[in-house]
């Protein structure tokens, strides 16, 4: 299990690419012609650093890939970007902090993949121990900074990737969560939204009041659409997982 992710709504974050800082220059009043010049040789100073500095940023090609989601993370509106590049992103955080949480025997699972990721320098990945209990791998938790009331919107986009085992296996009666958005207090309340697998289909749904109310057309009365938008997928006419 993989993934990078932005999380989008009213704020912004500072561009890592280089930006021009314009400061307004005032004399003091009864300044001499030489305090004129030296301020003058100071200016043109800053203004020769920072355009090194720009030209040195230039220089450093990004990949399509990471281009791509560095123009993400600075677009408006963006809350918090993660791309799992750093190495203090696998440091165990501290509740209730964002970052890197434990498993339920307290080993720290999730680790940095070099090999396998979407762009950057790494990703996280979750090993998931064999006939584990729940919390088997730990989890990333993370803040949006606000809160989010009845009205409001915000959008998240993530990349990840399973591998075959994970969507192949027989879970039983029970099966994984993929991600679950909700208030501070519970991960499981009225007010949340959990994305699940569908039984053991290898396709994801949605629900809410802590599996009380599944997300669907129709109220959840046949017919139905466990998923909407992109994909029309109509309760009991699915494809059965290859």
């Amino acid at each position: 299990m993989k993934m990078k992710f932005i999380v989008a709504s009213l704020s912004l974050l500072v561009s890592m690419f280089s930006f021009v800082l314009l400061l307004w220059h005032m004399e003091p009043r009864g300044a001499t012609a030489n305090d004129r010049r030296v301020n003058a040789a100071s200016l043109e100073m800053k203004a020769s650093q920072s355009a090194s500095a720009a030209e040195q940023t230039k220089s450093q090609e990004l990949s399509p890939e990471l281009a791509d989601f560095e123009a993400r993370c600075h677009a408006g509106g963006v809350l918090v970007c993660e791309g799992f590049d750093s190495a203090a992103s696998f440091v165990a955080a501290k509740w209730p902090g964002s970052g890197l949480y434990p498993a339920a025997d307290g080993q720290l699972r999730g680790v940095r993949d070099s090999a396998i990721k979407a762009s950057g320098s790494g990703s996280l990945r979750f090993e998931i121990p064999s006939h584990s209990p729940a919390n088997a791998s730990g989890y990333w938790r993370q803040s949006f900074g606000q809160s989010f009331g009845e009205g409001m919107t915000f959008y998240v986009q993530f990349r990840q990737r399973f591998s075959k085992e994970m969507l192949k296996n027989n879970w039983g009666e029970t099966t994984w969560k993929q991600a679950i958005f909700h208030n501070g207090a519970s991960t499981c309340g009225q007010v949340e939204l959990t994305t699940v697998q569908y039984y053991s289909d290898g396709f994801p749904m949605m629900y809410t009041d802590c599996g009380a109310r599944m997300i669907a057309t129709n109220e959840g009365r046949p017919p139905y659409l466990l998923q909407q938008g992109s994909y029309n997928c109509w309760y009991g006419q699915y494809n059965a997982k290859s």
